[in-house]
């Protein structure tokens, strides 16, 4: 679920809201912390906390938001962990677009 906006709803909503944020901002620092991988069988659950740096891509000063968040991935048989889904707690509001 992107911050303060509804819910995406199947891959080709999510990669249309990706492609806008990252036309308009860029990740200037992260960083994880309290993170915590709990696995059963093909399915794994992720919860951390993060502080996220942004910059407009035209310049300006960075804004920093604070939050946590839960992943959920999936096992594939050929091995490979997918991300399936994630809800997320942002701290701040984003930047407008």
């Amino acid at each position: 679920m992107p911050p303060h906006e509804p819910v995406l709803k199947g891959k080709a909503a999510v990669r249309t809201w990706d492609h806008q944020f990252l036309t308009h901002l860029r990740t200037s620092s992260l960083t994880i912390a309290d993170r915590e991988v709990l696995t059963g069988g093909e399915w794994a659950t992720e919860i951390a906390t993060f502080e996220w740096g942004l910059v407009l891509v035209g310049g300006g000063s960075a804004v920093v938001d604070r939050g946590s968040y839960a992943q959920v991935w999936h096992h594939e048989p050929d091995g490979r962990w997918l991300f399936a889904r994630e809800i997320a707690r942002y701290g701040t509001v984003r930047p407008r677009l």
